[in-house]
């Protein structure tokens, strides 16, 4: 597994992992889901919300010169990263404030050319992350992003939004583990495996 630390904190967390026998979670508006990450619940949690923003810091590169945090849940990541990198950092809204001339931003913009790493919780569809992406690359901006936990669809995402997604967890590792655990029955690993399927298939669509 890519990261199995990371995982264990999930299944570990109370509140993060919530599995259903039907597609009845909402990660995403209009995507349906047989599972549902909340990684706004480790906010509660000093010890392990440091944890994990630890394990994105490593992926940071010398070379970067602004972290974004995505509105809410990758917020909080984001200025943890930030101060754990000393980067600089701006946070990005989904819906833009009519007084804000920054577009959808909190902070000051980047400039043509500055390398900017995108970090979130979750990534699913990717419709999150890709308006801000777009206002980055019309700036100048190289685009990365670093996301704690995927549906697994981040590959499909990435050339979508033609940037490079690095994911430190995602679904599949997480069933893997949960049915050696025995947190994830048969049943209900069949249930998330084929959801991500029709959600894969949907997505290589767009």
């Amino acid at each position: 597994m890519k990261n199995d630390k990371i995982i264990k904190i999930l299944f570990s967390t109370p509140g993060v992992v919530n599995i259903s026998d039907k597609d009845d979670f909402e990660p995403q508006p209009g995507v349906f889901s047989s599972i549902y990450i909340n990684l706004k619940t480790p906010l509660f949690y000093p010890k392990v919300r440091k944890e994990l923003a630890t394990f994105v810091s490593k992926y940071i590169g010398e070379n970067v010169d602004y972290i974004c945090g995505i509105e809410s849940g990758g917020s909080y990541y984001a200025s943890a990263v930030a101060d754990l990198t000393n980067k600089k950092i701006i946070l990005y809204r989904k819906e833009r404030k009519k007084y804000n001339i920054k577009n959808n931003f909190v902070g000051n913009l980047p400039k043509n050319g500055d390398s900017v790493v995108i970090v979130d919780d979750v990534i699913s569809s990717g419709n999150t992350i890709s308006s801000a992406v777009q206002q980055l690359k019309n700036t100048g901006c190289k685009v990365e992003a670093i996301i704690l936990f995927s549906y697994c669809w981040d590959r499909q995402v990435a050339k979508n939004l033609n940037i490079k997604i690095t994911t430190l967890s995602n679904a599949k590792e997480l069933i893997k583990l949960g049915l050696i655990n025995g947190r994830i029955s048969a049943h209900n690993a069949q249930i998330i495996q084929d959801f991500i399927k029709r959600e894969e298939s949907r997505l290589a669509k767009i």
